[in-house]
Order: C-alpha cells, then structure tokens, then sequence
C-alpha cells in the first residue's frame, strides 16, 4: 500500500527550525512528516532558485507519495521541485501541493513582481546591508515569542539571504499545476493569492491569525492542514 508522507518546506528568509513546532504536532495529528531544507543561499551562487529547488527534489523520498507544504518565499519553487523530481530515474509521487501564507508562482517573473505588496522592493533595499537582508529581530519577536532565548535561537537559525533572491526570474512548467493544490493564509492577509487560489478551484482556509503560527501555535497550524489534505 502506498504512504503519503509530507514535506514541509520552510521559506528561504526563516528556516527550517521556524516549521519544525509544526512538524512535530503534524505527527502528533498521525501524519507522516519529514522537513525539507532549501540549501542556504550563503554557500552558493545563482541562480539561487534553481540549486534550492533542484537540491530539494533529490532529497524527496524515493518511493510512494508526497504533499508538498510551502512556507512563505519558497511557495514560489513548487513548481520547479515537482517538475525536478518528476525527473529523477526513482522518485515519489507528487500527490498534492499547500501554499502556506506563500504568493503565488508565475512563469518568467521575480519575487518582487509576484508580491501583492508594493513597497517590499524599497523597504528591503532601504533595509539591506551590502545587498543582504536583515533577519529577525527581537523586537519583531518579542510579542508573540515571550521566552527570550527561544527568539534567540530562533533569530540565530535564520538564514542570511540576498536582495538578489528577489529579483530573480523564476520559471514554472507550462503544465502547472497538474496536481491538486490548496491554500492556507494564516493572517487574512494575502488577499490576491486566494482570489487566484479560489478562481483556480483549490480547496482554500483563511485565517486571522500571525504569521509566527507555524512556530507559536504548531497544534492549530497542523490541524488546518490536515483538513486540507484532506480537501486534495
């Protein structure tokens, strides 16, 4: 019989340790889960989207199912780490994609372009430092976050990532997409990504909540999923 395992991807800005809460209460729900990691981009060249998205289909099971579950920025390589793993000589089936609080992919276009908010390209120019982004603050932090070395480790696990990341054009498959997808917006806030999640007939669960729900509220986040899986 086949397994369906899930593989949670973290956004290039947060990290892996940022899901890691939901994996955890994911198999608590009874779902088997593994947390995917996009090869940090201090340690290679560009393109940068094609090695992450390439490196993370070649760490994809080799056998049986998988639902894809993109975090945020890396929402937008689904479609090159499906088309990637439909490549490899043994590899698993992609069953299902979930877009989590992630924009949309579009073929020929950068993160900047597919991003609803317009003043992100200055604001990471104006706050960048020889072309890198800051990462978490404390201060960003602090609310939802209340033991503090938990957000330094959490401020210490993110990742360094270039203002080059964004404008880099991303490709997508023309036959995207060819499996069932889904969406979850944890903060109501990604309001052009569900119109286009709705009008594509995707299941859809929007929610008012934080963005830091992966890390702070993991039981309510894998719950929410598991009710979309089972939407696919």
């Amino acid at each position: 019989m086949s397994v369906t395992r899930l593989v949670l991807i973290p956004s290039p800005v947060t990290g892996p340790f940022f899901c890691s809460p939901t994996v955890d209460a994911l198999w608590r729900c009874g779902q088997r889960t593994v947390l995917g990691r996009l090869t940090d981009t201090e340690y290679i060249f560009p393109p940068f989207w094609l090695t992450q998205a390439a490196s993370l289909a070649g760490s994809l099971p080799d056998e049986d199912e998988v639902i894809l579950v993109a975090f945020g920025g890396s929402g937008i390589l689904l479609p090159a780490i499906a088309k990637f793993n439909s490549n490899r000589k043994f590899g698993a089936t992609v069953r299902g994609c979930i877009f989590v609080d992630s924009d949309l992919p579009k073929d020929g276009a950068n993160r900047f372009e597919v991003s609803a908010d317009r003043s992100l390209k200055p604001y990471m120019q104006n706050e960048s430092s020889h072309g890198w982004l800051p990462g978490w603050s404390e201060e960003a932090l602090r609310s939802d976050v209340k033991d503090r070395p938990t957000r330094m480790r959490l401020m210490n696990a993110s990742p360094r990532v270039p203002v080059a990341l964004y404008d880099e054009r991303v490709s997508v498959p023309t036959n995207w997409p060819d499996v069932p997808c889904a969406y979850l917006d944890l903060t109501g806030e990604h309001v052009s990504a569900v119109e286009a999640a709705n009008l594509g007939g995707w299941a859809v669960t929007v929610l008012e909540g934080s963005p830091l729900a992966p890390f702070v509220d993991p039981d309510m986040v894998a719950q929410t999923l598991v009710e979309l899986i089972n939407q696919l």
